[in-house]
């Protein structure tokens, strides 16, 4: 009867332990924000998601290639709890106990548009700490000054989503491997005809 008392109570104690992030874009008092569009600055509907992880490979982020997503906690859908597009808010919980891959890693956003063709990556200057008890963060692309956008991130056109005129900041598409063809054949080209010149 003992043990089992003591395996619940270390069971309820490293339930306690894990790590919670609060995330959004806006001011739920004031309703002041960042607001986030897409590339033609048409505010991102509430279908459209934001999550908080880290990039084991920043420069393949950067590229548009997102393939080392560590994800932390579930995702949140835009609306802010409000169903008002452009801002989303939510809370990420998960261990980050002993070894936790995510300890010390910048904690970065990952917004995905509803139609996943179009994304922005903001990473923050806080990283991820132990839950040796408890670790708490958050992290607001409105009011935190040391966000840099690793993917997206050009200011957009002014957006009133009922809280008067809001800044904004674009999403961004990944470009078609054409596109990069394209360039590559553009710049084979160019080295061609200087190499004639000479």
């Amino acid at each position: 009867m003992k043990t089992k008392l003591a395996l619940s109570l270390i069971f309820a104690v490293a339930s306690a332990n894990a790590a919670t992030i609060s995330f959004s874009n806006f001011d739920s008092t004031t309703f002041a924000g960042l607001a986030i569009v897409d590339s033609s600055n048409n505010a991102l509907g509430t279908s459209s998601t934001a999550e908080i992880g880290f990039f084991s490979d920043e420069a393949l982020a950067g590229a548009g290639d997102f393939s080392t997503w560590n994800s932390f906690g579930s995702a949140a859908n835009f609306g802010g709890g409000y169903s008002i597009s452009g801002i989303y808010s939510g809370d990420a919980s998960s261990s980050t106990a002993g070894a936790s891959a995510f300890i010390g890693q910048s904690i970065t956003t990952l917004i995905t548009s509803a139609a996943g063709s179009e994304y922005l990556v903001a990473k923050s200057a806080q990283t991820f700490g132990q839950d040796n008890p408890l670790f708490t963060a958050t992290v607001n692309l409105y009011s935190d000054s040391d966000i840099t956008y690793l993917f997206g991130g050009i200011a957009g056109s002014v957006v009133d989503y009922g809280g008067g005129p809001q800044s904004s900041i674009q999403t961004s598409a990944v470009p078609e491997p054409s596109a990069y063809a394209l360039l590559g054949g553009l710049l084979a080209l160019g080295c061609v005809m200087l190499r004639r010149r000479a």
